[in-house]
């Protein structure tokens, strides 16, 4: 497995609420930063653009974390039963 040790890899547990919560900050956080133009020189369309690439990205890990968080119940589930 390379140099990922197992907490790295295995998904922390938390609450959904709290998710919920967290998610919310992040999202009002990146649209704050995204429409704050006085530090950004890249014009409107190039940083909606980039916006909505990071928004995919963010998408497809919170899908692979959720695909994780399965896995690793059914090998503890699978390690129970033998």
């Amino acid at each position: 497995m390379g140099i990922l040790t197992e907490s790295m890899m295995r998904p922390h547990q938390e609450s959904s609420s709290n998710k919920k919560n967290q998610k919310l900050l992040r999202s009002s956080h990146s649209y704050a930063v995204m429409t704050s133009t006085s530090s950004s020189t890249l014009p409107p369309s190039t940083r909606m653009r980039l916006y909505d690439l990071f928004v995919q990205i963010e998408r497809e890990f919170e899908a692979l974390y959720a695909e994780n968080v399965s896995l690793h119940e059914r090998l503890e589930r699978a390690g129970r039963a033998t």
